[in-house]
């Protein structure tokens, strides 16, 4: 509900909001500014996990284009930690939300007396929903501005360089566009920056496997049943999640083991429940911390997960996947790579969850038939693949449940 709020307040009091500073506030056209004079870039990226990774090959672009730059990002303060661990970041400046609207305008307020204190010469409004990160844009005092325009999301003319959002590209693609100005397709698939896990979160996870009495040499498949909260509606039933371990376990040598954030413990133990009651399944949900999941990932067989923050991060680990797609399109938000397997039913109503409709889920049925209809054994079909480790990168489509 929380969300909620938030997107209706962002569409109905952003767009006035927009409307009415626009005349005061708007700039004229610009263009991207060379590298010289240039010694500081913000990237802007409230929402979502999974893009602040897939947002790491603008970061090197970043760094690229303007050497020397120091480079900080504006985000969530839920997502210090994560930003800690990207490589090519100098700084970070973070927004309270979720505490009640007094925390928040207090939080805003001094975010706003921060962002303009930094007098940044590049901001790379990286949002490409939200009126509040142009509203932020119009008020950043920033000499270069830079932000995604499309015509269903009014946000004002506050940026000097205003970039279609494709709908139709990878994300990661879209990220870059900011940084190169272009519209010009990428020469290759950008790589994901690589996030190799600590020697500190290795020797923790080590120590937390050993107590649960998991050896260090045993294959770990690890499954995320969970999604984040912009949209709960990406989860396939998590009760098949516990029928997947089970059949993972008849199968593969090794252990199963269940994460999630401390607040999706709740869900977790739904599919705990579901799963035979084995000591090779492992539940370590709400009990790692970001760094110590790196960890996990890394030292993986494979990920199962969802459409959401968790299979991002293991991507730029370099532990293969297999990612379930329901209610979001996998073109623009996919794993991309040979190690790296997408279920997917592609129904003709999907994808309903877009740009276009501020990422809400409408549905027109009774229940989401594209992760409902996905049986067990289309997803482990996909795992079956993955860990052959076929050569080609796939999608599967998954008939009735």
């Amino acid at each position: 509900m929380r969300i909620l709020t938030m997107k209706l307040i962002d569409h109905h009091l952003g767009r006035l909001l927009c409307a009415a500073l626009g005349p005061a506030l708007g700039v004229p056209p610009g263009q991207l500014p060379a590298a010289p004079g240039v010694r500081s870039v913000a990237l802007v990226k409230f929402w979502g996990m999974g893009s602040l990774v897939l947002l790491t090959p603008a970061i090197a672009a970043v760094r690229a284009r303007w050497p020397g730059a120091r480079v900080v990002v504006v985000t969530q303060a839920a997502n210090r930690e994560l930003v800690g661990l990207l490589p090519g970041v100098d700084g970070v400046l973070t927004l309270e939300v979720g505490r009640g609207p007094g925390a928040f305008l207090a939080s805003l307020a001094r975010l706003v007396r921060d962002v303009r204190r930094a007098a940044f010469d590049v901001w790379l409004d990286a949002e490409f929903l939200t009126r509040f990160s142009a509203l932020l844009t119009a008020v950043s005092g920033a000499r270069v501005r830079v932000g995604f325009h499309v015509p269903e999301v009014a946000r004002g003319r506050f940026h000097h360089v205003r970039l279609p959002f494709n709908g139709h590209r990878h994300m990661v693609d879209n990220f870059l566009s900011l940084v190169t100005g272009e519209l010009a397709p990428p020469a290759a698939p950008a790589p994901l920056a690589a996030l190799p896990p600590t020697a500190e979160a290795r020797a923790a996870l080590d120590a937390q496997l050993a107590a649960l009495g998991v050896g260090p040499d045993e294959p770990l498949v690890v499954l995320n049943p969970n999604a984040g909260e912009l949209a709960l509606e990406r989860r396939w039933p998590v009760e098949r999640f516990g029928l997947l371990a089970g059949a993972l376990l008849e199968e593969l040598p090794g252990r199963v083991v269940f994460v999630g954030a401390p607040a999706e413990r709740g869900h977790v133990a739904r599919a705990l429940a579901a799963a035979p009651q084995d000591a090779r399944v492992v539940d370590l949900s709400g009990q790692t911390d970001l760094a110590g999941l790196v960890a996990l990932f890394a030292r993986a067989r494979l990920l199962v997960s969802n459409d959401t923050g968790p299979l991002h991060l293991a991507c730029a680990v370099g532990t293969p996947t297999v990612s379930i797609f329901g209610p979001e399109t996998p073109v623009l938000f996919g794993p991309r790579g040979p190690h790296h397997r997408i279920v997917y039913r592609g129904l003709a109503c999907s994808p309903c969850l877009n740009v276009h409709n501020g990422r809400t889920v409408r549905c027109p049925y009774a229940v989401t038939h594209c992760v409902e209809g996905l049986p067990v054994e289309a997803v482990l079909a996909a795992v079956r693949d993955a860990l052959r480790g076929a050569p080609d990168g796939r999608m599967w489509a998954g008939g009735a449940a």
